[in-house]
């Protein structure tokens, strides 16, 4: 079979593989979200905007002036840019849409399209650097369908980091061939990575360029003038094309939004033990390897690719200590005997210290503390001891040189350095175990005080997706050792995709989960598009053009997510919203309209001052039967009851004189 039989192959069964994974999604996929209707929710409204401006750009291109200027937070301006705005994901999803209409239909096959194309993408890179396809098969499906993807379904944002691939592909081929399509083609996917996710367009870059170093080093062509200017180019052009998304962004951030403190930034990063703590999706680890749950750290690769990655490392050790060998030259016995002493007690002191460093990881500092003559609990120092030690061997044994140089060289030695890096990012600002600090100054402190952009993620733990492609990769070279030396090796891969897939396995899958709010009723597990559509939405598409409605719960978040999801059937803007973050002006309405019913006069001049038009107050929603006292309250406080459907009230906001609405930033498309 050709290279392209082979990879449309490994496409279907790619596909055979999500939708099994996934299961039952495939069998509702017009009406069914996978997982939960919280942030899948928030991620449906944003593609169906994305898609309403696209659709009205059609005929009237000035439309795409509001882009930013979404239909929630009124009347705050750049109201999408408090969340990713989706713009690959949502062209993905345009045809879709403008076909069917069906904006959960458009959501479910970019979800499914992000496994799909995550697994090619790492089986055509892996392919291309063994020139096996069984070891790309198996590291597609390490990447494709790893249990991180689990973990992190909820997040589409997250989940389509199926371009980070097709980059290191397109680098690779582009210094193999010189041909410029190959480094075009990774240019255009490293704009495709860089506007489907904030985290990435920070996190993946620099690995990016990494990899284009590294590769140039290997084939000696760092000094090759042409080759760094097509590679300045390229990178010139994707700046180019993703300044334009990050300028609303930076606008944001300059009003004081989007800033993330350090104690978030902490709670929100990967433990050590987050590495043997698996996501309770999974069916077989999810139940029995919970070491030490937190906050988005449940990053268990999986046993079989830590596996077939400890197989390619290994291997590829041997290897380079094998041809480190080389005949000895002529030099004094004495000489040669105290630097044989002195190598011996640095490897000793460097094998001590990393030991002691892997301890206070595994959180064990405190126990060290406790025996005679150890201080550490800390790695600052021996991790300092560690380096000078390796320092004096290398500088006193030339083996060691030839080794280090082997290694260096190893296919192994960029993904193995990749992956513990981004480990340790991903570690967040401060590095603990088991919850105690072992290291205060962290390398992700850095990015976050000193590079633009890193202070408005909360998620440091989302490192643990690059963790995620370098294992894979890993795991492929791993792979490719087994068929080059295992009799049968097919039988033996065979069997490792299969256990890998068990022990990914997630299906059957949650579908519709609804977040809960103490203070109001469940809201229905299903969220409807058409005319099955609550009423009251319905009516909302009637009002002019124009209208600003505030919705009553305010503030409460599965609540404003529904009212979000069906402001794209009836167009309206609103008061309301959610978003990554919020608007100053939407804090101080969730403090003013949480209980209206406290103070009825505030809360009346909250709505007024919002520049609200229409109010509905949802009088089904609160326990204890106090919906129908807020309508009332706010009747008596000037509201006109317009029309009631289904325990949801239409009022017009009656301005007093001289109580002009707010100025809106423009009509939504």
């Amino acid at each position: 079979m050709s290279r392209t039989g082979l990879a449309l192959a490994a496409a279907a069964v790619f596909l055979a593989v999500a939708v099994l994974t996934t299961w039952p999604l495939a069998a509702g996929l017009t009406k069914d979200l996978p997982w939960e209707l919280g942030d899948p929710l928030l991620n449906v409204w944003i593609l169906g905007w994305d898609g309403s401006v696209f659709r009205h750009a059609l005929t009237t291109p000035s439309a795409l002036a509001g882009f930013w200027d979404a239909n929630i937070f009124h009347p705050e301006p750049r109201s999408l840019a408090y969340s990713e705005h989706l713009v690959p994901q949502a062209l993905q999803a345009f045809p879709v849409l403008a076909l069917t209409g069906n904006v959960i239909l458009a959501y479910n096959l970019v979800f499914l399209s992000t496994f799909v194309l995550s697994a090619l993408g790492v089986y055509l890179l892996v392919r291309e650097l063994t020139g096996s396809a069984g070891a790309g098969l198996v590291a597609g499906l390490v990447y494709g369908f790893s249990p991180y993807r689990v973990e992190q379904s909820a997040h589409l944002q997250v989940v389509s980091s199926q371009w980070m691939a097709f980059v290191l592909l397109g680098v690779h081929r582009f210094l193999d061939t010189r041909r410029a399509p190959w480094l075009v083609a990774a240019s255009v996917a490293l704009v495709a990575q860089n506007l489907s996710c904030a985290y990435f367009l920070l996190f993946f870059p620099p690995f990016a360029a990494a990899w284009a170093l590294w590769e140039m080093a290997r084939r000696r062509q760092l000094g090759d003038v042409r080759l760094w200017l097509a590679l300045a180019a390229a990178a010139s052009l994707v700046a180019a094309a993703t300044a334009p998304f990050l300028v609303p962004y930076a606008r944001v951030r300059a009003s004081g939004g989007i800033v993330r403190p350090g104690w978030e930034l902490e709670r929100f990063s990967a433990d050590v033990y987050s590495y043997l703590t698996a996501s309770e999706g999974l069916r077989l680890w999810g139940p029995r390897l919970r070491v030490f749950p937190t906050f988005e750290g449940a990053l268990f690769p999986g046993a079989v690719p830590l596996l077939l990655a400890t197989l390619a490392v290994g291997a590829g050790v041997v290897r380079a200590w094998r041809s480190s060998r080389a005949p000895g030259t002529a030099e004094d016995p004495g000489a040669r005997r105290w630097k044989r002493v002195v190598v011996v007690v640095a490897a000793v002191a460097a094998a001590a210290s990393l030991g002691v460093s892997l301890v206070i990881l595994g959180g064990g500092g405190e126990t060290l503390s406790s025996l005679p003559g150890f201080r550490a609990r800390s790695l600052g120092r021996p991790l300092w001891i560690a380096s000078v030690s390796l320092g004096i061997v290398l500088a006193l044994s030339p083996r060691w040189r030839r080794f280090a140089g082997a290694v260096r060289r190893a296919p192994f030695a960029f993904w193995l350095l990749a992956a513990l890096l981004a480990a340790l990012l991903s570690l967040g600002p401060v590095v603990r175990a088991l919850g105690e600090d072992v290291f205060r100054a962290g390398p992700y402190r850095l990015l976050y005080e000193h590079v633009p952009g890193f202070d408005g993620l909360r998620v440091p733990a989302r490192f643990a997706m690059l963790v995620t492609l370098f294992l894979a990769v890993l795991s492929g070279l791993g792979v490719a050792e087994i068929l080059g030396r295992v009799r049968r090796g097919v039988l033996v891969v065979a069997a490792a995709a299969v256990l890998f897939l068990l022990e990914a396995n997630p299906a059957p899958i949650p579908l519709n989960e609804v977040w809960g709010d103490p203070l109001y009723k469940k809201l229905p597990p299903r969220v409807v598009v058409g005319a099955g559509a609550p009423a009251i939405y319905r009516a909302l598409a009637a009002l002019p053009p124009g209208s600003v409605i505030l919705h009553l719960p305010f503030g409460s978040g599965p609540w404003e997510l529904r009212y979000m999801f069906y402001s794209l059937s009836h167009g309206q803007r609103l008061v309301n919203g959610m978003s990554g973050a919020s608007p100053p002006g939407y804090a101080r309405n969730a403090v003013e309209l949480a209980d209206p019913l406290r103070q009825p006069e505030r809360a009346w001049r909250a709505i007024l001052a919002s520049g609200a038009t229409h109010l509905v107050v949802h009088e089904g929603a609160w326990r204890y039967h106090k919906g129908p006292t807020v309508s009332r309250a706010l009747e008596a406080c000037g509201a006109r009851r317009v029309l009631s459907r289904d325990k949801d009230v239409l009022f017009e906001v009656v301005r007093p004189s001289g109580s002009p609405a707010l100025a809106a930033p423009g009509a939504s498309p």
